[in-house]
């Protein structure tokens, strides 16, 4: 993973993060208590503290993200979302940093994503999300994505795909269709993976990690959700129908399968990028990129790119 390199909170923990809290909660470091790791994620690091019986979680900005995200776009999102009361307390955001500290919410669990009741809800609450129409002031572009991705990760070395340049092909024709097909674009959270979907004790459901987020064709998140999970067409398949509440369109199919491959195709190149700094994902882009290549296959033999093609 992202920080096998960490393992103790003291080598994320450092002074500069107690005098942060120390400055938000106006108190001392000896208030400051019980730190604890929380995640090794792939994008940040993530440590527990305790003050007057209360838990936080403070967030640090990962190796590299500074190139990656625009920490006042992702302020701006939580501003944005504020009255749906569907994300995490914050308590703090530093939109120049991106150092985050919000509610800890003890007793809550992670999305299962191989329970099909979990899915089920995860689904409606994106739904929820999308029917807000909530417009940004951005957008996340996945062509203007890819671009950049690939310009930090070539800049790191040759690419280690022998077919890169022919599936880049393959990656152009969809991006095209996309353009042609217009689609509205609303607030997407972009990195909806399970872990970003909690459940409370209360039985409500929160959706965390909001910085990838911007304005894109809806249907990329399920897209996003099912290559997080390694999920399979048939499992891919049955979370657009709970996202539908019912059988999906031709073109909505269609289009989850293109962001699958575009999706895919993302992540491998953010995966090169962060390798050549130095983090160590194991074979996390060479199974991004396969979903790019098997799933052009799926919309290829299926019909799917002639039907896009086309307008259909």
């Amino acid at each position: 993973m992202a920080t096998d390199h960490i393992k103790d909170v003291t080598d994320i923990a450092d002074e500069a993060c107690l005098r942060t809290i120390g400055h938000v909660f106006d108190c001392d470091s000896s208030k400051i208590e019980n730190l604890r790791l929380l995640t090794d994620g792939m994008t940040n690091t993530s440590f527990l503290f305790d003050i007057d019986d209360s838990t936080y979680v403070f967030r640090n900005p990962g190796l590299g993200t500074e190139e990656l995200i625009d920490r006042s776009q992702e302020k701006h999102i939580y501003e944005l979302i504020s009255p749906l009361d569907i994300c995490d307390e914050l308590i703090f955001f530093d939109g120049n940093t991106g150092v985050k500290i919000s509610r800890y919410y003890p007793g809550s669990r992670v999305t299962d994503p191989k329970s099909d009741a979990d899915v089920a809800e995860a689904m409606v609450l994106l739904k929820k999300i999308h029917d807000a129409g909530l417009k940004p002031n951005h957008r996340f572009d996945i062509a203007e994505r890819i671009d950049f991705y690939e310009g930090l990760a070539l800049a790191q070395g040759e690419h280690r795909f022998a077919d890169y340049h022919q599936t880049r092909a393959k990656v152009n024709r969809l991006l095209k269709i996309r353009e042609q097909l217009g689609i509205d674009e609303v607030l997407c959270h972009i990195d909806y993976v399970n872990t970003n979907v909690l459940h409370l004790p209360s039985g409500e459901i929160r959706v965390i990690d909001w910085e990838y987020s911007g304005a894109a064709d809806p249907l990329i998140d399920i897209a996003m959700y099912g290559i997080y999970t390694y999920y399979s067409q048939e499992e891919i398949d049955a979370s657009l129908r709970h996202y539908c509440q019912g059988e999906p369109t031709r073109q909505q199919t269609a289009r989850v399968y293109m962001y699958v491959g575009l999706g895919g195709f993302l992540w491998s190149l953010w995966t090169e990028y962060k390798q050549g700094l130095g983090d160590d994902f194991g074979e996390y882009s060479a199974d991004m990129y396969r979903y790019m290549n098997d799933y052009y296959h799926i919309l290829d033999n299926g019909g799917y790119l002639d039907d896009l093609e086309r307008g259909n």
